[in-house]
């Protein structure tokens, strides 16, 4: 069997992927919403990533594998991107204290554009809206194709990164430089696989560089024990603040007394 796609790229960064999630497994132990948001988006970007490459070699075989293998494959392929893309507005929205009725209402909004997404990829082996095999199997476009499988997850991308760049006084520099990079090297990559190397895979390379380099620069465990450590020392720095202004008071009340 001949691969009619690149994979090398995505298949390199799998063991790093993986390294990664058992990492955060055995070093992010506390429950915070940060890293139960960032743990959920990592290990998706990891499992959509394994699932491309495999979905592009099941794609080369055509018709050694039955149409029904062929549909499952890309259409769980499609799913983990929309999700990957999903799970990261919630990675950025555990940063900051959002307002109840916002929340509900964005997280209303955001359901439903993810449940579209699914339904017209579930409905997809009976509509043929998004892609379809012939009988040799082979993987044909239809005219939903570019929507669903590079719409969405981008779709998603820019939600979380534009609520970021809004609210860009709730996070830190780093964040907001990092969120940027990634933008334009995500944007640039992607409309390059869609308009003229669509076999060229290095949409979940990217992804999971960018997940690394994110844990890399701002959420890892040391990080994490330094910011702890930052708001520790400012809170004993407030309460000694305190101590000395009730000192001060008592002497003068003391000092009037007298």
């Amino acid at each position: 069997m001949t691969l009619e796609y690149n994979i090398y790229l995505e298949f390199a960064m799998i063991p790093l992927d993986i390294i990664l999630c058992v990492f955060l497994l055995i070093r992010y132990t506390k429950r915070t919403k940060v890293n139960i948001a960032f743990k959920r988006f990592a290990f998706t970007v990891t499992i959509a990533n394994i699932m491309d490459v495999l979905t592009a070699i099941v794609t080369s075989a055509h018709e050694d594998v039955p149409n029904a293998i062929h549909y499952f494959f890309n259409t769980t392929d499609s799913m983990l991107a929309a999700l990957s893309g999903f799970l990261f507005i919630y990675y950025v929205y555990a940063y900051v204290k959002m307002d109840e009725s916002h929340y509900r209402i964005r997280k209303m909004v955001n359901n439903l554009l993810l449940i579209l997404d699914f339904l017209l990829l579930f409905t997809n082996p009976f509509t043929h809206w998004v892609f379809e095999y012939d009988a040799n199997g082979n993987y044909i476009h239809n005219f939903l194709f570019t929507p669903v499988a590079y719409g969405f997850p981008i779709l998603f991308f820019l939600i979380g990164s534009i609520y970021m760049l809004i609210h860009w006084k709730d996070y830190k520099k780093t964040q907001i430089y990092t969120l940027i990079v990634t933008v334009i090297v995500v944007g640039i990559v992607m409309c390059i696989q869609m308009f003229f190397f669509d076999t060229f895979l290095v949409t979940f390379f990217v992804a999971s560089l960018g997940v690394l380099v994110v844990y890399l620069s701002l959420e890892t465990p040391e990080y994490e024990k330094l910011i702890e450590t930052m708001s520790q020392l400012h809170e004993a720095e407030a309460r000694e603040a305190v101590n000395e202004a009730k000192a001060r008071l008592s002497q003068q009340v003391m000092t009037a007394l007298a």
